[in-house]
């Protein structure tokens, strides 16, 4: 154990020093005439015949400084000054290293004070001609900034090929609408992979209560949301026999959180394109959303004492939040993101073990491992998007030749997932990854965040929501589709 223990330890100071809050499909919709927003992707580990980067060309740009507009936690996952002797750090030194000497420039940080405040990025675009060739910052801020005409569309830079790995298919089907894409996810750093949503479960306490196997039910395809309920709900053990729930007592599944994540799990978008993604639609009241919005209210409301579930965003490093409760041994079941819940796990006993979230039902073609990432653009001030696009290309092909197999392989699964099963449980929920383009441009407050706003009592009524909010939801997907160019009714 204290081998273990010295291992997560290791990985845990290497991946989330300076780590901040974060705030990333096949399934078909109830619609079947519609196509989901993320196509079947390819397994992002393949390796390339030749070194990515010697597919992207190579220019002089006679020192020319490359400058990001970034606040130092987003930055520090995409640009590191020297090396320290850790494995990820390294290699996103590595990846900068590379690119500056083979282009012959330097790669810098215009300081951003908060990465989610709009105008302050919006005028660092606007007061000066040409001083930032990349900016990155929180999801729904940059979704927002796009749609104003503050970034160029990534489809008429020549330098981006699109068909290349270091392009995830699952993030520019998903950032696509009517041939127009504006914001990046991709290697160039490791926000979005440090961001990704997957289950942990107490493989200790599964024994203990003779549960079934949560991998054997992952390959089975018996791993769906009925079978987690049917697994916690009754599972509850008063500690300190007070008969009042408390974050020190002992439950199948413990969450105290806001439900980020939860719909793109099951495949599913509030904001649905068509089949040729020309256009969008509301795909909320449908049998599917029902059946789930009933399933989760009567799960985490019904008087199920297995469920420890607070639906506020409890401050991630306090001692009573979702993630300090698994590592303190009080559930068997959680859900985060990677990086939240190994920094809590850092210094437990807990023999825990990795898990995708589980099926909506049997008739979802995948699991998904869900990205909450802080998506880049280029913004319209850059006059050489020549050279912007091929040095962004190029960093984009050494973040996939370096930083990608860092995170994913050496780090994660050589050290964090101390056994083989949690190892393929990884390569599941990262091979099918998914990024919603309906949280990026309708925000948690839009109808993605829908569970968010309704499930928050077992009062809660999805058509009555659905009902009030409809005309201003058909108003934003209007405006979504203007600032992209497609076709609005009148």
């Amino acid at each position: 154990m204290k081998l273990r223990n010295t291992l997560i330890y290791l990985l845990c100071a290497l991946m989330l020093a300076g780590c901040g809050s974060t705030p990333q499909t096949d399934a078909p919709s109830a619609d079947t005439s519609e196509t989901p927003a993320v196509t079947e992707t390819e397994p992002v580990e393949t390796e390339p015949e030749t070194e990515p980067l010697d597919n992207v060309p190579v220019e002089n740009f006679d020192g020319y400084e490359y400058r990001i507009l970034s606040d130092n936690t987003r930055y520090s996952k995409v640009r590191v000054e020297e090396l320290n002797g850790e494995q990820v750090n390294d290699a996103v030194w590595k990846a900068n290293n590379e690119v500056e000497e083979r282009y012959n420039i330097k790669i810098s940080q215009v300081l951003l004070n908060k990465y989610s405040d709009a105008s302050e990025i919006t005028s660092n675009i606007t007061a000066d001609n040409d001083t930032i060739d990349l900016v990155i910052a929180h999801d729904c801020t940059v979704g927002n900034i796009s749609m104003q005409g503050y970034c160029h569309n990534l489809y008429d830079i020549e330098q981006f090929d699109f068909t290349k790995p270091w392009w995830p298919k699952f993030t520019t089907e998903a950032l696509t609408l009517n041939g127009k894409m504006f914001l990046i996810s991709n290697y160039m750093g490791y926000n979005g992979l440090r961001g990704t949503k997957n289950m942990y479960f107490n493989k200790t306490a599964v024994s203990d209560y003779g549960l079934e196997s949560p991998y054997d039910l992952v390959r089975s395809r018996g791993w769906t949301l009925d079978k987690l309920i049917s697994m916690t709900k009754d599972i509850n053990e008063d500690r300190d026999g007070n008969g009042t729930a408390e974050t020190t007592d002992f439950y199948g599944f413990a969450f105290t959180g806001l439900f980020y994540g939860w719909l793109e799990n099951f495949g599913i978008e509030a904001y649905q394109k068509n089949a040729d993604a020309t256009e969008l639609n509301l795909n909320v009241e449908t049998e599917q959303m029902a059946s789930l919005f009933e399933k989760l209210q009567n799960w985490l409301y019904g008087g199920q004492k297995g469920v420890y579930f607070y639906p506020k965003h409890s401050g991630l490093g306090k001692p009573d939040s979702y993630p300090y409760m698994f590592a303190n041994n009080c559930s068997i079941f959680t859900y985060g993101s990677i990086y939240v819940l190994l920094d809590a796990l850092a210094n437990s006993d807990v023999d825990y073990g990795f898990l995708p979230m589980p099926l909506i039902d049997e008739t979802q073609v995948d699991y998904y491992g869900v990205v909450y990432e802080e998506p880049m653009f280029i913004p319209v001030s850059v006059q050489n998007t020549d050279r912007t696009g091929l040095i962004t290309e190029a960093m984009s092909a050494a973040g996939y030749t370096y930083i990608l197999p860092a995170y994913k392989d050496s780090a994660l699964k050589s050290r964090y997932s101390l056994d083989e099963d949690s190892a393929e449980m990884l390569d599941i929920i990262f091979a099918n990854r998914y990024y919603s383009f309906s949280y990026t441009y309708g925000g948690s407050s839009g109808f993605q965040g829908i569970l968010n706003t309704v499930l928050k009592d077992s009062s809660g009524n999805l058509t009555s929501h659905y009902k009030s909010n409809q005309k201003v939801q058909q108003k934003r997907i209007e405006e979504i589709m203007t600032a992209f160019g497609c076709a609005v009714e009148e």
